[in-house]
């Protein structure tokens, strides 16, 4: 399909999917360029209006999905949700909540989800939780639970939000709602709590959002959590962020007991280590030695 000649908007359909498929989205936009007729084309509109997304042109994504949705096709049902969420990335709030009331109809076995997504679009909390009261399958009814929840926590209702938080086992939402109480002990060893459970795992987020809230509203952090907020971040691969809080650390370290520092460095020995700096990392070691107290001669002389 290589050249420049017009091709038959059908027929660039299949090399189009191909492309798409295997991520090349530059081939996809070659062969729409060459591309005539498609009007009434539901697969090429589809295939071009997914184009048209991913170079975040939304209007001309939006006009390919009305358009596909206007063909009276079993086909077309895709377009869809795909419109309520470009009208979404529009900021056209009105026109997604009715695009994603369509949605639900098209797909009443999801629709629950689709519920959810329109509630969050919502400016009246009473709407909210209308909109989301008859979801019945287990995750989107733990969704429009939380929705609910934070629904009454933004309109001034904390202890309604917590006791939902409470009922689906949101600790870090749960320490939201008593900061916002007033109680930022208990908040703080909420979020602690999720900080310091497997702060280096890949697959739990919460480690890295209890950093984040910590750092919002505590002017200073314990060298615990400066270590576990380092520990989270360079798991991710931000060792910018990781040895801000490996520092940190070190410096809070210094003020206490002599050993208190050692593995602050050490982490600083790991971060230096994954940025493959061998220099940096034997001095990291050869400081938390230090601080431990060794006699004999350092690591790096």
């Amino acid at each position: 399909m290589r050249g420049t000649r017009a091709i038959a908007a059908d027929s660039i359909v299949l090399p189009a999917l191909v492309a798409e498929g295997l991520g090349r989205f530059n081939d996809v936009e070659a062969l729409l360029q060459r591309a005539r007729g498609g009007e009434s084309s539901v697969a090429f509109l589809l295939v071009a209006a997914r184009a048209d997304e991913r170079a975040e042109r939304w209007r001309a994504a939006e006009g390919k999905y009305r358009r596909v949705l206007s063909l009276p096709s079993a086909a077309a049902h895709p377009a869809a949700p795909r419109l309520a969420f470009v009208l979404e990335r529009q900021g056209l709030r009105d026109s997604a909540i009715a695009a994603w009331r369509r949605a639900a109809q098209t797909y009443p076995d999801i629709a629950d989800w689709f519920a959810i997504r329109r509630a969050a679009l919502e400016r009246d909390t009473a709407i909210v939780i209308a909109a989301v009261s008859g979801s019945r399958t287990p995750g989107a009814l733990k969704a429009a639970q939380l929705l609910v929840a934070q629904e009454r926590l933004d309109a001034g209702n904390p202890l309604g939000a917590r006791e939902l938080f409470e009922r689906w086992g949101r600790p870090l939402d749960i320490a939201r709602v008593e900061y916002v109480l007033g109680h930022r002990g208990l908040a703080r060893v909420l979020a602690d709590s999720e900080l310091f459970h497997d702060p280096g795992s890949l697959i739990n987020p919460n480690p890295l959002l209890a950093a984040t809230f910590l750092t919002e509203r505590f002017d200073t952090l314990s060298v615990a959590e400066n270590l576990a907020a380092s520990q989270a971040y360079r798991a991710r691969g931000d060792l910018i962020a990781a040895e801000r809080f490996a520092r940190n650390a070190t410096r809070r370290g210094r003020a206490m007991r002599p050993d208190t520092g050692v593995s602050a460095w050490l982490e600083l020995a790991r971060i230096e280590s994954a940025r493959r700096s061998l220099p940096a990392a034997l001095r990291a070691v050869d400081s938390a030695g230090a601080r431990a107290g060794r006699r004999t001669p350092g690591i790096i002389a």
